[in-house]
């Protein structure tokens, strides 16, 4: 027994000298054993221990086998236990009673110790024989609900991703945006360092919709983005927020001038003709520029600082780009800041 993992077996029965027998011999084989002197005490130990199998005398004062049976079975939690009688009449009755009540064996006083042992064997092994397989089946629905969980979870990320992803340009959204671009600027802080947002639109987008049709402007949307990633290498530096429109963080601005040159790159990159279709496609665009921490503390204010300079380069012509700092040196024009 020393191999197996120890069983624990529960003796019920009221004569001590007996009681103390069969716990040694038990204990003797290896088994971990539980002892009570009358039913009402083999009940709650029972119930308290959940045994692999449990010894009851029939003949005991109070409530003798029988009744002790008849109330495990009541409950679920022990109507499982593997259950043998003790009995000193030979009566067949007496036997086919405790039979038909659910017993699963019997032994017959006095027994050898080598009939004990091996009533309790054979006992514990057609047990383990009929719940085997619902082991095995409950473990193979446990592993299928860790798979079926496991696939949720995954699903879900998936899902999450998505949520933070543009569908036709596969660039973060402004979802995205707004999720990391206050970390990125809580970095900058501690390290002293300026963030420059440029927004940037296609002017003529609309046009080109109307008079291409929406599936190349769908493609102009893709090819754009292309030359965007050809000029700003960073990862995650660009975003499309909606439309027309993205948005470039460039981290590390050591001068404003070094946002404008990135605004030049982008302007001569961008406004080369596409062919699409076996159509030549030209397009205007228009770049606003805020610089953090000088003109904007938080996202919302640098948003709104380069969009106001976006919306006052197109005002111009388009074309072109727009320092937001330049707009108060330029014109007095209230009109520029709607």
């Amino acid at each position: 027994m020393n191999h197996q993992k120890k069983k624990t077996i529960l003796v019920i029965e009221d004569q001590q000298a007996i009681r103390a027998n069969l716990l040694k011999i038990l204990k003797h084989v290896g088994f971990q054993t539980i002892g009570a002197e009358n039913g009402h005490e083999g009940m709650e130990l029972a119930n308290n221990h959940l045994p692999d199998l449990i010894i009851c005398d029939i003949m005991m004062p109070d409530i003798d086998g029988h009744d002790v049976l008849k109330e495990l079975l009541q409950d679920p939690g022990t109507a499982r236990i593997p259950f043998i009688f003790l009995t000193a009449k030979a009566d067949r009755s007496d036997i086919r009673e405790g039979m038909n009540l659910g017993a699963d064996d019997y032994l017959t006083k006095p027994f050898t110790s080598d009939e004990l042992i091996n009533t309790v064997f054979a006992r514990l092994a057609k047990q383990e024989a009929i719940t085997q397989p619902y082991l095995e089946d409950m473990k193979r629905a446990t592993d299928i609900l860790e798979e079926v969980a496991g696939n949720i979870k995954q699903a879900v990320d998936q899902v999450g991703t998505l949520s933070y992803r543009d569908s036709l340009t596969n660039l973060p959204n402004r979802k995205a945006l707004l999720h990391w671009l206050p970390e990125t600027l809580s970095e900058a802080q501690d390290k002293q360092q300026q963030v420059a947002v440029l927004l940037l639109n296609l002017d003529n987008f609309r046009s080109i919709n109307t008079n291409f049709g929406q599936g190349t402007g769908d493609l102009l949307l893709k090819a754009v983005v292309e030359r965007l990633q050809n000029v700003v290498l960073e990862e995650n530096a660009i975003t499309h927020i909606g439309g027309d429109e993205f948005c470039l963080i460039q981290v590390g601005v050591l001068q404003k001038q070094n946002a404008a040159k990135l605004a030049r790159n982008l302007l001569n990159s961008i406004t080369q003709p596409y062919s699409l279709n076996g159509k030549q496609v030209s397009v205007k665009t228009s770049i606003g520029i805020a610089v953090y921490p000088d003109d904007g503390q938080n996202p919302d204010q640098l948003l709104t600082a380069a969009d106001q300079a976006r919306r006052s380069c197109r005002m111009r012509g388009g074309g072109n780009y727009r320092l937001y700092s330049s707009l108060a040196d330029s014109v007095n024009d209230p009109s520029l800041l709607r």
